[in-house]
C-alpha cells in the first residue's frame, strides 16, 4: 500500500482493533484448554468456524500495526479484508504491506510510558532531560 496521509476513521479503527483483541483472546484460549477447537470457539460465539479460522492470524498481528491502529496513524483505506487477507508470517512483510513504519523502538517507548504522546517517527513529546 502506498504511503498514507488521511488518518483512519475512528469506527474502522475500533472494528479493526477489536477484531485484533478477539483473535488474540480465541488463540489465548485455544493455548490454556479453555476451547478444544475452533469449532468450539465458532459454536459458542454463534460464528461459523471459516470465519473464526479466516480471523485467527490477527493474534499475531506485528505490534507496530496494532500501535498505528491505536494512535490513529494507520492507513485509512485498511480494512479487515485487506488485513487478513494472505497475512504474512513475518511483522516487517506485514507493516511493509499496511503501509506502517513507527520503528521499534516507538513501541518500547509507548510502553515505558504510554500517558506521553508519539509522533508518527515513533518518538515521544517532552520525553524528558535526555531528549530521546
Amino acid at each position: 500500500m502506498p504511503a498514507h496521509n488521511t488518518p483512519i476513521k475512528p469506527g474502522r479503527r475500533e472494528a479493526l482493533l477489536i477484531a485484533i483483541a478477539k483473535a488474540r483472546h480465541r488463540m489465548d484460549d485455544l493455548a490454556h484448554g479453555r476451547a478444544a477447537s475452533f469449532a468450539m470457539i465458532a459454536r459458542r460465539e454463534g460464528k461459523g468456524e471459516r470465519h473464526i479460522r479466516l480471523l485467527a492470524p490477527l493474534a499475531f498481528i506485528s505490534p507496530r500495526i496494532v500501535s498505528a491502529l491505536l494512535d490513529g496513524t494507520a492507513p485509512a483505506n485498511l480494512t479487515l479484508t485487506q488485513l487478513v487477507r494472505a497475512l504474512p508470517y513475518s511483522w516487517a512483510e506485514q507493516e511493509r504491506r499496511v503501509g506502517t513504519s513507527v520503528p521499534f523502538c516507538g513501541l518500547v517507548r509507548v510502553l515505558r510510558n504510554p500517558h506521553r504522546p508519539v509522533s508518527a517517527t515513533g518518538r515521544q513529546h517532552n520525553s524528558g532531560p535526555r531528549g530521546d
